[in-house]
């Protein structure tokens, strides 16, 4: 039975669906008859201990920290408001629709705003490529000229035709702008929003 008590411990049972005797907790019961399968866990190695955890130690194993009870309770609240929300506005003849998370234009213009790129990491790339091989040849020249094509042109502003969107694109501040053509075209609508606040970019260096 050893084990079987550590957490993460994954078994499959045999047995028989009961029910419980009066005065306990359970709904149902289950008598095991046999133990046909241990996913057997090392106790001393499992990141996710029966204690307190705090959320910035759980965001280091997301693959994991579903089976914590305040994750857990998250999701199942986040459940009922999101069903209570969409029976609400169903009922009265709402439409869902999405809005884009990725946008080329301002909404609001009242900060910046979150840039999606795929030239840094490119340009970066090729950075540490021409460090490590510093003697000049015909592929390294070919590609510095990419590195400055991608960093700046000449008058100092980004070539965004490189880009994976050929121009400069951003993380939505506000689905406004195209919630407003649905709304034109099918009448009252809904549906999800993103919206980073400002704190938040500030925070993490964005």
């Amino acid at each position: 039975m050893s084990k079987l008590v550590a957490t993460g411990t994954c078994v499959v049972v045999d047995g028989i669906l009961k029910v419980p005797p009066e005065g306990t907790r359970q709904k149902i019961e289950l008598r095991v008859e046999k133990v046909v399968s241990v996913g057997e866990v090392n106790p001393t190695k499992y990141p996710i201990p029966k204690t307190k955890l705090t959320l910035e130690f759980l965001r280091d194993h997301l693959n994991l920290r579903s089976r914590t009870n305040t994750i857990a309770a998250l999701a199942r609240i986040r459940n009922a408001l999101a069903f209570a929300t969409h029976s609400f506005f169903q009922e009265h003849n709402f439409l869902y629709v999405h809005t884009p998370i990725i946008t080329t234009s301002d909404c609001e213009g009242a900060g910046e705003m979150f840039q999606v790129t795929t030239l840094i990491s490119e340009s970066e790339k090729l950075e540490k490529e021409l460090i490590k091989n510093p003697p000049p040849s015909e592929a390294g020249i070919e590609a510095a000229r990419k590195l400055v094509s991608e960093r700046g042109k000449a008058d100092g502003k980004i070539d965004y035709t490189q880009d994976f969107f050929a121009r400069q694109a951003f993380l939505t501040v506000s689905g406004q702008l195209q919630v407003e053509t649905y709304a034109c075209a099918v009448s009252n609508v809904f549906g999800p929003n993103s919206h980073i606040p400002q704190g938040i970019w500030q925070n993490f260096g964005w």
